[in-house]
């Protein structure tokens, strides 16, 4: 049976937040086709974009029972497990989707970066030196291979990294945020300033760089800017333990041990495994 129109309201469904129709959509076509490949990974993204990465993990991977060599499906899965923390898995399901497609940019590019954050980082180096050969123009893999390089403590040749990405993109957020990150690890505090401040002119919701630009601020003794700004990220992204973190410490710099405290409980509520924020707390 030809499900193409069905499957076609389905994904608009999806497209437009209606996802209970969606996911009845895909079901149904499923219990004709059990194993319909785009229905079952329509129906994972749905899950997944619930929330239910467990559910959508396990129809993906019953999905590979039956199309074992779709490199998408096995991208797919590995981009789940990166989401869960499973990096372990993430590795795995990424190598296979890149001995099935080893010309594939974003395969190999989530492959280098789960290998980064796993702490593969001579890997990772590799894997994306072949895929900037193959691509030189593209900018994501040479960000990529600067923040790698920054890991390895290659601060100089990461910034070269950073400089081509600039080049290649001059409205590359990312990249002047990375920038500052490693010019304020060489010391280079007032250009590391320019380089957030730049990105916050090319992306004024980027709470990271808000963050970062706190810190380094604060680092400066210009207390009064760097928690405006650490306040910006935290409304950009409520959920966010680091600015919290960040307002804790500006503030016990400070002396102001209360508001230091209410932040650093706020921090760990929401990561509450995050040693660093234990430690200030118990020593504040």
């Amino acid at each position: 049976m030809n499900h193409n129109a069905e499957l076609k309201k389905a994904q608009e469904n999806y497209a437009s937040g209606q996802w209970d129709k969606a996911e009845s959509k895909c079901r149904h076509i499923l219990e004709e086709e059990p194993t319909h490949l785009v229905a079952l990974q329509l129906l994972a993204r749905i899950q997944a974009t619930r929330g239910n990465l467990h559910a959508a993990t396990q129809t993906v991977e019953e999905a590979l029972q039956s199309w074992p060599k779709d490199d998408n499906l096995h991208r797919q899965c590995g981009d789940l497990y990166f989401k869960a923390g499973n990096l372990d898995r993430a590795i795995k399901s990424y190598r296979r989707a890149n001995e099935i497609a080893p010309n594939d940019l974003e395969i190999s590019n989530n492959l280098a970066v789960a290998l980064r954050n796993s702490g593969a980082l001579d890997e990772a180096v590799v894997v994306l030196v072949k895929v900037i050969r193959k691509h030189p123009d593209l900018s994501l893999p040479l960000l990529n291979l600067g923040d790698t390089l920054r890991l390895q403590g290659e601060l100089s040749l990461a910034i070269e990294k950073y400089r081509a990405v600039v080049r290649i993109n001059p409205k590359d957020a990312a990249a002047y945020n990375s920038m500052g990150i490693t010019l304020s690890m060489q010391g280079r505090v007032e250009e590391a300033i320019s380089n957030f401040e730049d990105a916050l002119k090319l992306n004024p919701q980027f709470p990271e760089v808000e963050n970062n630009l706190a810190n380094t601020l604060s680092s400066t003794r210009r207390y009064e800017e760097a928690i405006d700004h650490a306040t910006n990220a935290i409304r950009l992204r409520p959920d966010f333990p680091n600015a919290h973190l960040t307002l804790g410490n500006i503030y016990r710099l400070q002396g102001n041990n209360a508001l230091a405290i209410l932040h650093y409980k706020k921090a760990i509520g929401l990561d509450p495994r995050n040693a660093i924020t234990h430690q200030s707390l118990g020593s504040t």
